[in-house]
């Protein structure tokens, strides 16, 4: 008896699922386009957006930044030794400012000129209901904007491609986006979203950072070498260097002495390099946790900026 009741009850439980079973093969077998959303600082930054063939903003030269600090090091050494905080704040805005003034975002958020990224949409003729594109936007405007033109692109995907929905996959503040997207469009246009490490609830280094709270720590630089040598041929045997450094005090000894350089440079770098950049920026602000939110406000324009009118940044965030 006990095993006629099984054998009934699996044979209704398969019928139950047997119209289940027929929905999902039926959406998996139906063919959607997958759209890619990059992260931060994941797209070419040219002076004219409409202009392909215009100078490149971002990224910078990574290998002419990095012959000048080697060329500069003598000096820094120098001004380090000697503590003369100003002189090697100077040294060090003179070498990166050229490289990163070019992307700064206007007092209000805006980019600045013409310049931005060069978007042309793919060929109608091109986008099949297989097709697998990128959307590619500029990383230092608004993110409701920028949910904006992936609304636009999204409409016109799903019209050449013949389909009613696509799929999303998002990276990092790619994920932001879409989050963003969401909130304001709906998700009738979206089969599926795939969210790869995205920063959606923030960072803490974000907020931390926007709030002046700004320190090193061994842990912190033991973290920073271990990720810098990863990919390096003798990793193993500089992580060992890195170590021992730490073991007999080196390491500790060079963290007193980056906090020395923070707490006599902090206002200057802040003022003259944070605030153009990394506080302009309206999606870093979209990155800042809930609980750093008032703190970095009040660093940002109750301190940094007293007696400016930031109030079209402060209306955006």
């Amino acid at each position: 008896m006990k095993t006629g009741v099984k054998i009934l009850s699996l044979l209704l439980a398969l019928l139950m699922l047997l119209p289940l079973s027929t929905l999902f093969a039926a959406a998996l077998q139906e063919a959607c386009p997958l759209i890619y959303i990059h992260g931060f600082m994941g797209s070419t930054i040219l002076e004219d957006r409409n202009d392909p063939n215009s100078k490149q903003l971002w990224e910078p030269d990574t290998e002419a930044l990095l012959n000048e600090v080697k060329d500069a090091l003598p000096d820094f050494l120098k001004l380090l030794i000697k503590k003369d905080w100003n002189a090697l704040c100077d040294l060090a805005l003179g070498i990166i400012d050229p490289y990163f003034r070019p992307v700064y975002s206007n007092d209000d958020g805006t980019t600045p000129g013409e310049s931005g990224v060069f978007f042309p949409y793919p060929d109608r003729a091109d986008i099949t209901p297989d097709s697998r594109l990128n959307f590619i936007y500029d990383w230092r405007r608004d993110p409701m904007e920028i949910a904006a033109d992936l609304n636009d692109f999204i409409g016109y995907v799903c019209d050449a491609a013949g389909t009613s929905q696509v799929d999303l996959r998002s990276h990092s503040f790619g994920g932001v986006v879409v989050v963003t997207y969401l909130k304001l469009f709906g998700n009738s246009k979206v089969r599926g979203s795939f969210f790869d490490s995205v920063a959606i609830y923030g960072e803490s280094f974000s907020g931390e950072i926007m709030s002046g709270d700004l320190q090193v720590s061994v842990p912190a630089m033991m973290d920073f070498m271990a990720y810098a040598f990863d990919d390096m041929e003798y990793h193993e045997l500089l992580d060992e260097i890195a170590q021992t450094a730490e073991r007999i005090g080196l390491i500790p000894l060079l963290v007193n002495l980056g906090n020395e350089l923070i707490d006599n440079l902090k206002m200057r770098l802040f003022k003259e390099l944070m605030l153009p950049m990394y506080a302009n920026w309206l999606p870093i602000w979209s990155l800042i946790p809930d609980e750093y939110v008032d703190s970095s406000l009040h660093f940002i324009f109750d301190e940094l900026c007293a007696g400016e009118d930031r109030s079209a940044l402060r209306e955006k965030i």
